[in-house]
């Protein structure tokens, strides 16, 4: 295995790591958000806005996470192109 495709991996990895990191805190403040707004007990007519407000935040979760993970795949990517020169 060549130094460009070991630091390739080893950026996967630190890219997954982060990103799972970032999940994990964004699923907390979200979990927090629900109990401090009380929207477990939210009325039957407010649920689909509960619901989809939730919903909106774990897409934006998503999004930031998949950022992560490819900002750290783009430094991965230059660091891997120097070091095979």
């Amino acid at each position: 295995m060549s130094t460009a495709q070991r630091v390739s991996r080893g950026f996967h990895w630190i890219g997954f790591f982060l990103s799972a990191i970032v999940m994990m805190i964004g699923l907390a403040s979200i979990i927090s958000d629900l109990e401090h707004l009380g929207l477990w007990d939210v009325p039957s007519k407010q649920a689909s806005k509960a619901v989809a407000e939730v919903l909106l935040s774990m897409l934006g979760l998503a999004v930031a996470c998949l950022l992560v993970y490819g900002v750290v795949r783009a430094i991965g990517w230059v660091v891997g192109g120097f070091t095979a020169t």
